[in-house]
């Protein structure tokens, strides 16, 4: 590794540049950021890293089969219809219920 704290501020700047890192500051504002570059000289560089080509094997079209063409849907009527949504009311209410008492607990307990 290089020994930054040896070199002049302008030859500091001259690294830096080279690096394209911020080239204002002190001189030790300058050591500092020329030694995080070298530890880190290969972070996050594409060009210097072998990446593995992507591939997937996808089977032909032909060869899927839609599993839902064949199935039969169930009839709905307006009394299940109806009866579920009367269930799901019920539990809506039940909860907004709930947490309206308990933020109203909260708000309550807040109050000097």
């Amino acid at each position: 590794m290089k020994k930054f704290g040896d070199m002049t501020l302008s030859d500091l700047r001259t690294e830096c540049k080279k690096r394209g890192a911020k080239q204002d500051g002190r001189k030790n504002d300058l050591v500092d950021r020329l030694e995080a570059y070298v530890k880190n000289a290969n972070f996050g560089r594409k060009d210097d890293q072998q990446e593995k080509a992507f591939s997937l094997d996808v089977p032909e079209p032909s060869t899927y089969r839609d599993i839902n063409l064949d199935t039969p849907l169930p009839a709905v009527t307006r009394k299940l219809v109806d009866g579920y949504l009367l269930s799901v009311d019920a539990d809506l209410k039940q909860v907004s219920k709930s947490l309206y008492e308990e933020t109203y607990l909260q708000y309550r307990q807040s109050l000097p």
